[in-house]
């Protein structure tokens, strides 16, 4: 590493500001068919700039910044918590945390007064090809210290995906499954063993545990379908699939081939860390994205149940109709019941907890006895017809797919419907003349 005085770092930061003020005012000014990194240096001269001093300040005070730090901790969630999580979030909107001036991030806020990094999702791979092109070494190749912070990286971030793959909450779901639970301590084992007698194979055995960490990570998604799903485990498995995104990119950059590939996917690593960081503070993403996944779970969920309200074949839609004869009996029995409470005329308060006490009791027995209400199908179906178009590989697919859901469950939809009208009016009369005309009950 290179180590600079502060005063220098300052001093060189000043003289690549108007270049990097500039390469910004390309990307955003640039239009469809120009491309805008050729803009920015077809146009550095007649802004005064000369890109031979922009390159050699960038390679003198690039090597004094900090990126060990950059690479495993920017850009990922660090809290142990979902609302720890959010409060630091909401908190650094008015308290920003103090940076080191040697972090990479300090480089960047005092290039860009508005701190605002959206702009590069605009630029493509080849474009920060050429970028990276024009402002690293001539010979193409990495420098041997930003290898070593890169391999320092990849150890740190496998010990921390090690400790929450030994998270109680992610322990317990894979307690039954040995060799998952193994990835994540191998995992942290690999950098203190002798099994990684070169660096390619070092990168090799990462890339393989890896790849069990994101088995384990499909077995407890799996396994919430019958088990449930918190918020606190979907934050935890967040927080491993940034881990395993963190460590695959780093490995990308090493696995590259040496030349403009390496350079190519170091610039894109970068760039995409960087996107990540400008998302780490807002707290409406945060939670969009940890609410979109548990929802996604939940009707993962549902769709299982709605399976079962949904016939594949004649037997099937015999059985909906017997099931829909059973509901049609409990709900007129207890539309019956409720009927009779209303000529109690009890307070306000005891008459509407008497009501919800029938209608409750009506559905567990529904429940129990295998009965099925029409009015209650669309609720359950409604993923399963969502599932049917996500399972598909191309729009012609999923709609094919979505036409055939749709069909059987209006079929199964009519002969529910059908079984609770037909019988639940007859019975609910039945039951009027039984219970009440023959003894003429005054309810008045």
């Amino acid at each position: 590493m290179t180590y600079l005085p502060l005063k220098d770092i300052s001093q060189i930061i000043t003289k690549i500001k108007p270049a990097a003020i500039y390469l910004k005012r390309c990307v955003l000014e640039a239009s469809a068919d120009e491309d805008s990194i050729d803009l920015f240096l077809c146009g550095m001269e007649s802004e005064g700039l000369r890109l031979e001093e922009v390159r050699k300040h960038v390679q003198e005070v690039l090597p004094a910044f900090q990126w060990p730090w950059f690479f495993t901790q920017i850009g990922l969630t660090q809290e142990l918590s979902f609302f720890s999580e959010t409060f630091r979030r909401f908190e650094e909107r008015f308290l920003p945390p103090i940076q080191r001036p040697t972090e990479v991030l300090r480089l960047l806020n005092e290039l860009y007064d508005d701190k605002s990094l959206d702009w590069l999702a605009d630029l493509k791979p080849v474009q920060i090809e050429k970028l990276m092109f024009a402002f690293t070494r001539a010979d193409f190749q990495l420098p041997e210290t930003l290898i070593q912070d890169l391999h320092l990286s990849l150890e740190v971030l496998a010990q921390r995906l090690s400790g929450l793959g030994l998270d109680i909450l992610i322990a317990k779901h894979l307690r039954d499954q040995g060799d998952l639970h193994r990835e994540f301590l191998e995992l942290g084992r690999l950098s203190f063993t002798e099994r990684a007698k070169s660096k390619a194979l070092e990168n090799l055995l990462f890339l393989n545990g890896l790849k069990g960490c994101e088995r384990a990570v499909a077995h407890i998604r799996k396994q919430s379908e019958s088990t449930g799903i918190s918020l606190a485990l979907t934050y935890r498995l967040v927080q491993i699939e940034e881990l395993v995104g963190r460590l695959k990119g780093i490995l990308s950059v090493l696995q590259a081939a040496p030349g403009r590939d390496a350079h190519r996917k170091l610039g894109d690593f970068i760039r995409k860390i960087l996107l990540s960081h400008s998302e780490n503070h807002k707290v409406g993403s945060f939670l969009g994205r940890n609410v979109e996944i548990l929802a996604y779970q939940i009707t993962l969920l549902a769709e299982r149940t709605g399976e079962h309200y949904i016939s594949n074949n004649a037997k099937e839609l015999k059985a909906m109709w017997a099931k829909s004869i059973k509901g049609a009996v409990v709900v007129a029995i207890l539309v019956f019941l409720k009927i009779m409470v209303s000529k109690i005329h009890l307070p306000p308060l005891l008459q509407a907890l008497s009501y919800g006490s029938i209608y409750a009791a009506g559905f567990v027995v529904i429940h129990i006895i295998g009965g099925a209400l029409a009015t209650k199908q669309p609720a359950m179906t409604a993923s399963t017809l969502a599932a049917a178009m996500d399972t598909a590989e191309n729009s012609s697919e999923a709609v094919d797919n979505l036409l055939e859901a749709v069909i059987r469950t209006l079929r199964t939809q009519v002969a529910a419907l059908l079984g609770n009208f037909v019988f639940a009016f007859p019975i609910a009369v039945i039951c009027v003349f039984v219970f009440c005309y023959p003894i003429s009950i005054n309810f008045t």
